[in-house]
């Protein structure tokens, strides 16, 4: 499990995924369930941002076939924001 540690509070982040259904889920990492689930991904992105932003994590935003398209970091986490277009 990944998890990010700043001024001695534990981050993990956070991760909008596809599910099965063709819905797109917003996790945590190590959760054995979903956070919250959408019909949209861009409704799970807003939503997964704003938790992110709130915790001081890192937001990982996943494409259909799972790979990684973005990744932001909010709240002083050593992970740079960092945009992935292929």
């Amino acid at each position: 499990m990944a998890k990010n540690e700043v001024d001695g509070k534990e981050r993990r982040p956070h991760h909008v995924v596809p599910d099965l259904s063709g819905n797109w889920s917003v996790r945590r990492a190590g959760a054995e369930r979903a956070t919250r689930i959408f019909s949209t991904k861009g409704d799970a992105v807003a939503f997964a941002t704003a938790l992110a932003r709130k915790a001081g994590s890192v937001l990982y935003v996943h494409s259909i076939d799972g790979s990684i398209l973005d990744r932001d970091a909010f709240g002083g986490t050593p992970y740079p924001s960092q945009t992935t277009k292929g």
